[in-house]
């Protein structure tokens, strides 16, 4: 199952040119494709460490992506090392599974 969603989080990288993560619904990390500029703080800390921070979830989900549907921009936030990303949460017959990070600043 992990190698099925490997090659489809790196073809779908790979053909919207942008560095991608699949999260779960905790937002532990699940896969990644490979990295290339921008990537920030976050991103590398996420993959390195598999989990993000608590102060790093409660920045995105304020945005509502717990919730949400469709996909949503979150914008950046320099502070915290957060580059701009396009957040496509992930849902099996309604259910939150995950979300889908894009870097899009």
């Amino acid at each position: 199952m992990l190698n099925e969603l490997q090659a489809i989080v790196d073809d779908l990288a790979h053909r919207l040119e942008a560095s991608t993560v699949l999260e779960d619904h905790d937002q532990r990390m699940v896969v990644y494709s490979s990295q290339s500029d921008p990537i920030d703080e976050v991103r590398r800390d996420s993959i390195l460490q598999r989990e993000t921070s608590q102060q790093v979830m409660d920045w995105f989900r304020q945005f509502g992506i717990a919730r949400a549907t469709t996909p949503l921009r979150i914008p950046s936030h320099p502070e915290l090392g957060i580059l701009g990303r396009l957040c496509c949460p992930v849902r099996f017959r309604g259910r939150l599974m995950g979300f889908l990070f894009l870097i899009d600043d």
